[in-house]
């Protein structure tokens, strides 16, 4: 458990409000409010500001896939990965002689990256295209190994202007108060046999929850020690803030209960323009869904120029924390966000009441209304798909919990969701797989065997 303890203080949460837990029926009728909620910045903006024209590029056709998951763990040195084209089922590993926290992937460009905290490296991999389900997917093959002087927790790519971003820890302060602060690094990708640093690293808030806009070279990160939404605009590989006042989480979300507000797992989509984001703070947990300016700035332009802070908004979805309980649906916990806009889903991984206990799972909700689907079998209100998991064909009834790691292959429609061992996190966790149509009805898929390696963390869709 040495690398989970170590690390305990980027993970932890807790779900624990001391409610009795109830699952009311969804008010399905939820429609799409996308006006509400306001701008936190009162800036003014002078007449005299020159006026810059803006001839906008299009967005890039969405990324398909090819049908490989990939799991990293972070009490295990082993990168798995799973089938999901064709009959999804286990497929191989690669031991990377290191605990693993973080996967980032370049699917344009077919490389995937694993940050390594304990020896604080990041390493890239080329990474096999199978021509059909029945091919055998080849082992991922070192490209580079980045090296840094102190762990690396957040590494995304942005694959059109071909860089690597990664966020590294700094040492705690003399004083022994928070770190409150990390470095952001930017490598050219173009020769991912030798990556590139370009420029010197820069400052920017402590985070593990933030992501990137790689059309209109945006990051957005979640400043959990202000509660504040930050946005940066990277073009020119530069790190400037966004024009306007960050977002202010405690006027937009006020609710307060014993469990601290946080926002988990930031994902930027940069085809919706949305930002979203796992708010886990017990019965207020939630999905949390931001609009910002969709304009693309052109090649004289960046997105500083002309959008900031002050464009964001709220969005209104299936679940309401300002309302009673007893007249809302809710949830105990949420963990990360995930998106298929191949095929307008936008999923929640989360904790709910499975009629005994609080259990983990994920459920679905339509991307342009943002309401909630009821089509899984597995429960009846239909709203959670349960995680569960098989040993020689047989169910294994104990308890589920995950960090959240998941991802969806939007092409071949199955869901990717994690779990391991809460009573000893060195022991074998477990893969849940789904099927599921664009009309979002959701079916398990029986593993004879669904376990993986200790502790997953990460799991990707290529």
């Amino acid at each position: 458990m040495k690398y989970s303890v170590l690390l305990f203080c980027f993970f932890a949460w807790n779900c624990s409000d001391e409610i009795t837990p109830v699952f009311p029926e969804p008010d399905m009728s939820i429609n799409d409010k996308s006006d509400v909620g306001t701008t936190q910045s009162d800036v003014s903006v002078s007449t005299d500001a020159p006026v810059i024209p803006v001839v906008e590029k299009t967005l890039p056709d969405e990324f398909g896939f090819e049908g490989v998951a990939y799991i990293g763990h972070l009490e295990s040195s082993v990168l798995q990965w799973i089938r999901t084209d064709g009959s999804p089922r286990m497929g191989g590993e690669l031991d990377l002689g290191e605990a693993i926290i973080e996967l980032a992937i370049d699917r344009k460009n077919h490389i995937l990256a694993a940050a390594l905290p304990a020896v604080a490296e990041v390493k890239l991999f080329r990474i096999d295209t199978p021509k059909n389900d029945t091919t055998p997917i080849e082992s991922p093959k070192l490209l580079a190994t980045l090296s840094f002087d102190s762990p690396v927790l957040g590494i995304k790519f942005d694959p059109f202007n071909q860089r690597l971003y990664a966020v590294k820890t700094l040492p705690v302060p003399a004083d022994g108060s928070p770190q409150t602060q990390s470095e952001l690094y930017i490598y050219n990708t173009e020769n991912p046999q030798a990556p590139t640093q370009i420029g010197d690293p820069t400052k920017i808030p402590a985070s593990i929850s933030w992501d990137i806009d790689p059309v209109r070279r945006v990051l957005f990160l979640f400043d959990g020690i202000n509660d504040l939404l930050r946005g940066y605009d990277l073009a020119n590989d530069s790190i400037t803030p966004l024009p306007g006042a960050p977002i202010d989480f405690g006027v937009w979300y006020p609710e307060t209960n014993q469990t601290s507000f946080k926002v988990r797992n930031l994902k930027v989509d940069p085809w919706s323009n949305r930002i979203f984001g796992a708010r886990s703070q017990g019965a207020f947990s939630e999905l949390i869904t931001i609009q910002y300016d969709g304009v693309i700035p052109n090649s004289a332009q960046n997105f500083s120029d002309i959008s900031s802070m002050d464009k964001l908004q709220k969005k209104d979805d299936g679940f309401d924390a300002s309302v009673d309980l007893d007249n809302r649906p809710f949830i105990l916990d949420a963990a990360n966000p995930i998106v298929d806009r191949i095929n307008g889903m936008v999923w929640l991984v989360t904790a709910s009441w499975d009629g005994s206990k609080a259990s983990y799972g994920t459920m679905s909700l339509r991307d342009d209304t943002l309401a909630l689907d009821k089509n899984c079998e597995d429960s009846s209100k239909g709203l959670m798909c349960w995680y569960r998991s098989y040993f020689n064909g047989q169910e294994q009834t104990k308890f589920h919990y995950t960090d959240g790691a998941a991802c969806a292959d939007g092409t071949h429609k199955v869901f990717v969701g994690t779990s391991y061992d809460t009573e000893d996190n060195t022991q074998p966790g477990n893969v849940h797989l789904f099927k599921y149509t664009s009309s979002g009805e959701m079916t398990r898929v029986e593993l004879e065997k669904s376990v993986v390696k200790a502790y997953p963390v990460a799991a990707i869709c290529h």
